[in-house]
C-alpha cells in the first residue's frame, strides 16, 4: 500500500530521514558524503529551501528544512508520476502550456529547459510533448543547468 500524500504548507519545517537497507552503510567514504551534501545544496538552492540542519551517519541521513512555497512533494516523490502535482507559476496563475513555452523559445533545448524550470512538468510530460526519450530530456536539462552555472 502506498504512503499517503504529504500535506504541505509554505514555511513549514520538514524532517526527512533516510536509512540504509538492513542497516547497511549508505556512504562508502567521505567522497560519497561530499557528493550527497553537494546534491543537497543544489536541491536547496533550486527549490528555494532553507536547510536548518543535517546529520550524516554511516547508515542514516537526516535533515530539517523549510520551504518558502510547497515543493517537497515534487522533490520527495522524485519521478513517481502518480504523486506529481502541477504547481502554479505564480499566485493563482497556472503554468503556461508546453506548446506556449515551445513557441516562446528559438530552439527545442531552450524550450525544454524553460518548461522544466517552471516546476510544473516532469521529464515524462516534456518528453511526450517533444517526442523524445526521457534520458534525452534529462541530458538537455542537466547541460543547460551546467551552462547557467558557468
Amino acid at each position: 500500500m502506498s504512503r499517503p500524500l504529504r500535506i504541505e504548507f509554505s514555511g513549514a519545517l520538514y524532517h526527512v530521514t533516510s536509512r540504509g537497507d538492513r542497516r547497511e552503510s549508505i556512504f562508502d567514504d567521505d567522497v560519497d558524503r561530499e557528493l550527497f551534501l553537494s546534491t543537497l545544496a543544489e536541491v536547496v538552492a533550486r527549490f528555494n529551501w532553507v536547510c536548518h540542519a543535517y546529520c550524516l551517519t554511516r547508515i542514516t541521513t537526516t535533515w530539517w528544512w523549510k520551504h518558502r512555497r510547497p515543493t517537497c512533494q515534487r522533490v520527495c516523490a522524485n519521478s513517481t508520476a502518480s504523486l506529481r502535482k502541477r504547481r502554479t507559476g505564480g499566485i493563482g496563475a497556472p503554468a503556461p502550456a508546453l506548446a506556449t513555452i515551445a513557441g516562446q523559445h528559438e530552439d527545442r533545448d531552450s524550450a525544454i529547459a524553460a518548461a522544466y524550470a517552471t516546476g510544473a512538468y516532469s521529464y515524462r510530460e516534456i518528453a511526450e510533448h517533444f517526442r523524445l526519450h526521457l534520458a534525452t530530456v534529462g541530458r538537455i536539462v542537466r547541460r543547460r543547468m551546467l551552462q547557467s552555472e558557468t
